[in-house]
Formats: structure tokens, C-alpha cells, sequence
């Protein structure tokens, strides 16, 4: 039985999470199995944080503690870490308390304005689980950015943070062709009295031992922060829909109704569902999907070098191709940097780059 799908609570300023990565990755993109330490000491270098009342070196030291839960750095990076992994900005190391930067990081230090939010929304939407790269304890199958945007359709434009939790956080598995549905009518059978709400959130904790309130919640303030740093809805102080109680929901934006709309029209790959090709088709889609979404990016990839990678990796990958029906005009959610096999990935970039 699935879980609760947790998204560390140190992320909700969107903006500071990505400037974070893009000085982490300066400093150690040449470092191999970098430590939460090493990326701690990195920001301090550069005068992003302080600790204790120092900078630089000394604040290194007052930054440490002997127990590693009650050092702040320490655990803001740990938090950052487990969304840089989700979205492939990092890759795992060693050992599960070590990093490397994989060569799309590389995309991600030089992009800015526009190109570096398409980037963001791409990784975005590609977070999944499970993740052959990502070590999700709560083994739901899910791809939760999709969902909530479909959702937004069939819930009147808003939802609750809470609404999420229940049917998108707590869904076992997304694949079922009619669950969109049913947890569309589970939101729609608790709205009009908040505290069937309440008592439905209350449940979900019992369910899973969970004795806190704020645990859950605090899964959401990536997405939250993510909805909005994405225009796809906007916070708005709402009565009538849990009662005469006013109560915080989304609002989608035209932006967000847009790429609802688009997602209801896209094929979306999981992984595993391409397992029982051969190593070198799933290797040569890893890098199809590469090139294909870098094109709706706007990236130039007219010239004739990566022209034949291209023709060559979409002959070899023709068997997923045409099982999926994908050609240039129709869109797919798989994006093999942030969700292929690390073997796929070092196949597909010694065989074919």
C-alpha cells in the first residue's frame, strides 16, 4: 500500500532554491560524491548564509553540530536535495548521502528569465515516482504536477491545499483510467462544509500514524510555491465553497488552464512501461526525448552533427516510437535526464554523442 508522497517543507521561495543549485553547481560541479557539508561550505563561500553570527570559514565551524539534526545548514540542504534530485539536477553518488552534477545541471547554471523557467516548468512536470534515479519511501505511482493541473478543470478552477493532499499526494496509482474522476468526486462529495475537510485530512493521518497536522501540509509548499512561481494559480481568500467559511484556494490562471488543457492531449511515459525493450532503444529515447523536448525549449539543434544524432537515435528508438505513436507534432511526458536508468544514460551518451 502506497503512502503520502512528501516533498521536503524547505522549499517555498522558488527563486532562492534555484539560485542555491546554480552556486552549488560552480563550486562543486567538478567535485564527485559531494556531501550536504560540501554544499553548506559552498554557500558560505559565497556569502548566501551565515552561521551563529559568522561568515565564511568560521561559519563552517558553528554551522556543525555532533547531532547532524539540530544543524540547520545541514538539514536545509538535506531538504533541498531530495526536490534537486527529483527534478535531475542532481544525480546519486556513492553512497545515498552523496551527489554528482549531471551534464543537464550544466543547462540550468546558464539559463535565466524566460528559457531558465521553461527549464524549471519542464523539470517540473517530469517529477515522478517511482524514479529509478530517486529513493521514494512512500512507493505511490504518480506523477503529481500533471494531475493537479488536470484537476483544476474538474474542481471549478480552485483547489485546497488540502484537496491536494487528499487525492493527489495520497494517490496509490495514477495510471488507473477513470482515477482523475473518482478523486475529482471525492473533492466534490467534502466541499460545502469545512469540517468534512478537516475530518478527511484527520482520517489520512490516522491512517498513517501521523500525529501532526503541519506534516502533510508542509509536503505542499513546494507545490504551492511551484504553482505560483509557474503562473499557474494564484492564492485568492474564497467563501462558498467550504460553507461561509473563508478559506485559502488556487485559482487557476489562464496559463495553468492552458496547460491543463495541453497535458489532457499528451502520451505520458513511465519508465517502467519501457523496461522490456533492449538496452539500446531505451538508451536511444532517453536521448530522443532529450532533443526533443530542447527543441520546444527554443534550442538551436539545426546543425548537421546533431541532426544525425537525432536521425539516429529516432531510428533505434522507432519501436517505442510507434508503440506510442510519437512523431514531432505530438507531445509526451518522459524526459530520459530526469527519469531514464543510470545505465540507460551512460549508454545512450557513450553510443551515441
Amino acid at each position: 500500500m502506497a503512502g503520502v508522497f512528501r516533498f521536503s517543507n524547505a522549499v517555498s521561495d522558488i527563486r532562492k532554491f534555484i539560485s542555491t543549485y546554480k552556486v552549488i553547481y560552480k563550486e562543486l560541479n567538478n567535485t564527485p560524491n559531494f556531501t550536504h557539508d560540501d554544499a553548506t561550505s559552498a554557500l558560505i563561500k559565497n556569502g548566501l548564509v551565515s552561521s551563529s553570527g559568522a561568515i565564511g570559514e568560521e561559519a563552517v565551524k558553528r554551522s556543525r553540530r555532533v547531532d547532524r539534526s539540530r544543524d540547520p545548514l545541514y538539514n536545509q540542504l538535506k531538504m533541498y536535495s531530495e526536490i534537486y534530485r527529483m527534478l535531475g539536477w542532481y544525480v546519486p553518488g556513492s553512497k545515498r548521502t552523496n551527489f554528482n552534477i549531471p551534464g543537464y545541471g550544466e543547462y540550468i547554471r546558464d539559463a535565466e528569465g524566460g528559457l531558465l523557467k521553461s527549464h524549471f516548468e519542464l523539470n517540473t512536470l517530469h517529477i515522478v515516482s517511482p524514479n529509478p534515479l530517486v529513493h521514494i519511501r512512500s512507493n505511490n505511482i504518480l506523477r503529481p504536477f500533471p494531475m493537479i493541473l488536470k484537476l483544476f478543470a474538474r474542481l471549478d478552477g480552485i483547489i485546497h491545499r488540502d484537496e491536494i493532499i487528499l487525492v493527489v499526494l495520497s494517490c496509490e496509482n495514477d495510471r488507473q483510467d477513470d482515477y482523475l474522476e473518482r478523486a475529482a468526486e471525492v473533492v466534490m462529495s467534502i466541499r460545502g462544509n469545512y469540517s468534512r475537510l478537516e475530518m478527511a485530512y484527520e482520517n489520512l493521518m490516522v491512517k498513517n500514524g501521523i500525529n501532526s497536522k503541519d506534516v502533510y501540509r508542509n509536503y505542499t509548499r513546494f507545490i504551492m510555491a511551484a504553482l505560483k512561481w509557474l503562473d499557474y494559480a494564484t492564492p485568492k481568500r474564497i467563501k462558498g465553497v467550504y460553507g461561509n467559511k473563508s478559506v485559502t484556494m488556487y485559482s487557476q490562471t489562464d496559463n495553468g488552464l492552458m496547460k491543463g488543457r495541453e497535458l489532457e492531449n499528451i502520451i505520458d511515459i513511465r519508465n517502467d512501461e519501457i523496461a522490456h525493450y533492449s538496452l539500446e532503444v531505451r538508451s536511444a529515447f532517453t536521448l530522443y526525448s532529450f532533443y526533443y523536448h530542447f527543441d520546444k525549449l527554443g534550442y538551436d539543434l539545426s546543425d548537421p552533427e546533431t541532426n544525425n544524432i537525432v536521425r539516429k537515435v529516432k531510428e533505434i528508438s522507432k519501436p517505442i516510437l510507434d508503440t506510442y505513436s510519437l512523431n514531432e507534432n505530438r507531445g509526451f511526458l518522459y524526459f530520459g535526464y530526469q527519469e531514464s536508468t543510470k545505465e540507460e544514460k551512460q549508454y545512450s551518451e557513450s553510443c551515441f554523442v
